[in-house]
């Protein structure tokens, strides 16, 4: 059995861990992390002056070193249990990219946190649990957290995974 766990920073995500690592799963259940950015890219004019580049790529950097961080910190919920974990940390949009790699893991089932997004927001930025529970080929179950998300804050803080 597969199980795809989407995180990105939020408490949602986290949460969702926390619900899956809870879980009793069969011996041999893999669970594959999959976390999602959106990196930094420079303008037209902002690709010719060399001090963007590097604090784009800079940034972009230090995302990545936190994501994995972050999964890091998260699958150990799931060793101490002696599940077989791995992750991904990929650039791109998390709707799309959690419902590919689902479809390539052959995941059995999906677990996402939900940010508990205002209407006007929901409706601005789409809502990646909603759009993953409807487009996926699997179960998926969508874990809200018991604390508020504040703002969109993904990787940002970093105490949590310390």
């Amino acid at each position: 059995m597969r199980v795809l766990i989407g995180v990105d920073g939020s408490n949602g995500g986290a949460e969702a861990a926390r619900v899956a690592a809870g879980r009793e799963w069969p011996k041999g259940t893999e669970i594959p992390f999959v976390a999602v950015y959106d990196p930094v890219t420079p303008t037209m004019a902002g690709l010719v002056i060399p001090k963007v580049v590097h604090w784009v790529d800079g940034e972009n950097r230090a995302t990545i070193q936190l994501a994995l961080k972050m999964v890091e910190s998260l699958e150990r919920q799931f060793r101490s249990n002696k599940l077989s974990t791995s992750h991904l940390v990929v650039a791109g949009e998390p709707k799309r990219v959690l419902l590919d790699e689902a479809h390539r893991w052959r995941a059995g089932c999906i677990f996402v946190g939900a940010r508990g997004l205002s209407r006007i927001n929901r409706f601005l930025l789409g809502s990646v649990s909603a759009a993953v529970a409807a487009r996926a080929h699997c179960s998926v179950e969508v874990i809200r957290s018991t604390e508020r998300a504040s703002g969109l804050q993904e990787f940002t803080d970093c105490g949590d995974y310390a």
